[in-house]
């Protein structure tokens, strides 16, 4: 075909109209309608859409507000609120992956409970984003029993203080995409790194309780084939005999929270051809 030629009309052919409204619509319609909304956001914004992106629908009467309510697709993406609204979300998303975010460092005496509310559903989270507290994190450890979370890509934690914590063990199985974390010992979450190699293309490390050597550093982004953003913010030491070149063949962005000579001789022996 002829980069001028105009594209095929499509057949109409027994094409009826359909002959409903808005008001009148079929519920498997209006589910399909709400679907189509929270897929189309999840592949722009690579995540299930918070509920300011689709609520609206149920504004429409009361059968579309049904509807929805029944539609599991719309409840999977969840910020975290009261426990009465986190408890309604994880319901109806059903067996959904879940996009988890929220706060849960302000004081709250109920944030172990809605983190923990969370926990029971690991099999299906597929991104968690959360401030949290030493002690939230701790009392859930406590609790322990939580599953796997085998089908989890991304993990950002931002934590307050900098208290050991075995809480992360909870994701050691997980193969991750996108890891940003702040706060941690690096033995808290070393584990991580291990298991996602290969996968990861996002890795921020910030406020984090660890001094490598520059060598060491060299050799954990060697190891990150994938790796497309990079954001460092640990305190790095000089080596006896530093590392020559060091190819990231996919990195397209990076940035140093600390800059003395070993971070300068980092990024002078890094080889970015994507930067």
């Amino acid at each position: 075909m002829s980069p001028n030629t105009p594209p095929l009309e499509p057949d109409m052919t027994g094409y009826v109209k359909p002959n409903y409204s808005a008001s009148t619509a079929p519920e498997e319609i209006i589910s399909h309608i709400a679907s189509f909304v929270v897929e189309d956001a999840r592949t722009r914004d690579n995540e299930a859409p918070p509920p300011s992106k689709w609520f609206s629908l149920t504004a429409v009467c009361k059968r579309w507000t049904n509807a929805i309510v029944d539609t599991a697709a719309p409840w999977a993406g969840i910020t975290i609120g009261s426990i009465e609204s986190l408890r309604k979300f994880l319901s109806r998303s059903r067996n959904e992956p879940l996009t988890v975010k929220g706060d849960l460092s302000d004081g709250d005496e109920k944030n172990a409970e809605r983190l923990s509310m969370v926990m029971q559903h690991t099999h299906r989270l597929q991104s968690l984003c959360i401030s949290v507290s030493h002690s939230v994190l701790n009392g859930l450890v406590s609790l322990g029993g939580y599953g796997l979370t085998p089908h989890l890509e991304v993990l950002e934690i931002t934590k307050t203080g900098l208290e050991r914590t075995s809480a992360l063990t909870w994701f050691r199985e997980s193969q991750l995409r996108i890891l940003p974390l702040t706060g941690f010992h690096f033995s808290d979450f070393s584990f991580l790194l291990d298991t996602s190699l290969t996968t990861l293309t996002e890795l921020s490390l910030v406020n984090i309780d660890w001094n490598p050597v520059v060598n060491e550093m060299l050799n954990l982004l060697g190891q990150l084939p994938q790796l497309k953003r990079l954001q460092l913010g640990v305190v790095m030491t000089w080596s006896p005999n530093p590392s020559g070149t060091m190819n990231l063949p996919a990195l397209q962005y990076i940035a140093l929270y600390n800059l003395g000579v070993t971070e300068a001789y980092l990024l002078s022996v890094l080889n970015t051809p994507s930067l």
